[in-house]
Order: structure tokens, then sequence, then C-alpha cells
């Protein structure tokens, strides 16, 4: 029940700034557009022939690189962390990162 409001608080917040109000009409993307964390790693090729990726909710030239999504990655490492440790524990470590 807790994430489940956590996720809707971080919806709520991405879409009040924007996050994610990228393409939605099914236009190819462009680079530099805005895109949503359920296409971070996504490929396409844009109008002008770039290969791009979402990364880090933002289409950008794919150059081979690893697509970055600190929200999912934040989440993962707190589970990872509070199996092994206490959630005060957690709190203390990955905090100060």
């Amino acid at each position: 029940m807790r994430y489940a409001t956590i996720l809707v608080a971080a919806m709520l917040a991405f879409a009040g700034l924007g996050i994610g109000a990228g393409v939605s009409d099914g236009a190819t993307p462009q680079l530099g557009d805005r895109c949503i964390g359920a296409d971070i790693g996504r490929t396409a090729i844009d109008s002008r022939g770039n290969h791009i990726i979402c990364d880090n909710y933002r289409w950008r030239l794919n150059r081979g690189q690893t697509p970055r999504h600190p929200w999912a990655d934040e989440q993962r490492q707190w589970a990872e962390c509070t199996a092994k440790h206490s959630t005060d524990w957690c709190r203390r470590h990955l905090n100060g990162r």
C-alpha cells in the first residue's frame, strides 16, 4: 500500500513537471523531445535520420550509452538494501549518495 501511494505521488509530480508529456499521438519522436519512463531504453530514428534513445526522460542521440532511469534505479537500490539491512540503515546509507 505504501509503495502504491509513493508511485501515485511520483506520477502526479512528474505530470506537474511535464515529464512524460512527450510524443503521445503516435508521431515519431524527435531529438530533444521528452519521453516517459516506460520508453527508457527504446530506440528510434527521428525525421532527420538521427538514431535516438529515450534516456533519463529525454530523447537523446544514441551513442551506445546505457540509458538512465534514476527513479527506477533508486527504487531497485532501496529494495536490494532493505532485503539485507534495516530501513534506518538504508536511509542513512542511500540518502548520503
